[in-house]
């Protein structure tokens, strides 16, 4: 699951960084800066994060009621299926 939040605007300099960098010998190269991650307890706080992932969960459990729903019909099928060949390897004998 994918959780967005707000990147600081220093990444799209350190981006530019990057492409001058790429000219630069590995030992002249500027050590890059760990990316903060946002604190979990925020993300909670913060109403869109909290639709979306509200949202996302209720989405998984529907899927998943399609999918059960899908294999009890399937195996219905199948089971229609053998019943139906049953019978007429019957009536073949009994022919």
């Amino acid at each position: 699951m994918y959780i967005p939040y707000p990147l600081p605007r220093s990444n799209l300099v350190e981006e530019d960084s990057e492409i001058s960098a790429k000219n630069q010998p590995e030992s002249q190269l500027p050590k890059r800066k760990k990316q903060k991650a946002m604190p979990f307890s925020q993300l909670l706080t913060n109403e869109a994060l909290l639709k979306s992932l509200r949202d996302t969960e209720e989405a998984t459990k529907k899927k998943a009621n399609e999918i059960k729903c899908k294999k009890k019909t399937t195996a219905q099928k199948q089971l229609e299926q053998e019943t139906k060949k049953a019978q007429r390897e019957e009536a073949k004998k009994k022919s």
